[in-house]
């Protein structure tokens, strides 16, 4: 795991142990030769890219090419609708928002493994649906219990005004644009 807080490494840690896991803890400033080697056999890397700032798409994507047999399960605050693709882009096979459940980290990283992993569902399953994880394929349900990281991939319910060129008006009312004319306003 490659994370710049020892307080997140050792949460993600404690829930990897007992699974019977091997924990490589990282802080992410290393260089990416010396990464590249020292995460040689891993199979899932589960990262926070925010530190490397506007950047961070691009670390990704180097992290994965010098790792390319290691799934990348990126566990972030930012969580942007553009910060998302990027990382989609980069390779992340998903990514889970902080504060994230054990539960829906757990799914994350069983469905990266190939439900392969240990842990609370896996005597049920051992897939992300047996854990309340987001694939509906696989019949699991739409939310997580107790975490927002599926959601992160998805559309808003409510579409953002801003988005369609609404700049707002006064509070509870719509200002001038798409949505003023949409609501008679």
């Amino acid at each position: 795991m490659i994370d710049p807080s020892a307080f997140a490494r050792g949460q993600i840690r404690a829930l990897l142990v007992p699974w019977g896991c091997e924990v490589v803890e990282l802080a992410g400033d290393e260089p990416l030769p010396w990464l590249a080697e020292r995460l040689a056999r891993a199979r899932v890397l589960v990262v926070e890219p925010a530190s490397h700032g506007a950047g961070a798409a691009a670390w990704l994507a180097r992290l994965k090419a010098a790792c390319p047999a290691a799934a990348l399960v990126v566990c972030t605050a930012l969580t942007t609708r553009a910060a998302v693709v990027a990382y989609r882009r980069a390779g992340a096979a998903d990514v889970i928002a902080k504060p994230w459940s054990a539960d829906r980290l757990g799914a994350a990283i069983r469905k990266a493994l190939g439900g392969r992993a240990g842990g609370p569902a896996a005597g049920r399953a051992g897939t992300a649906a047996a854990a309340g994880g987001g694939d509906k394929a696989a019949g699991g349900s739409d939310e997580t219990a107790g975490g927002r990281g599926n959601r992160v991939d998805r559309p808003d319910p409510i579409p953002s005004g801003f988005a369609s060129g609404d700049r707002g008006g006064r509070l509870g009312q719509p200002g001038p644009g798409p949505l003023a004319a949409a609501s008679g306003g």
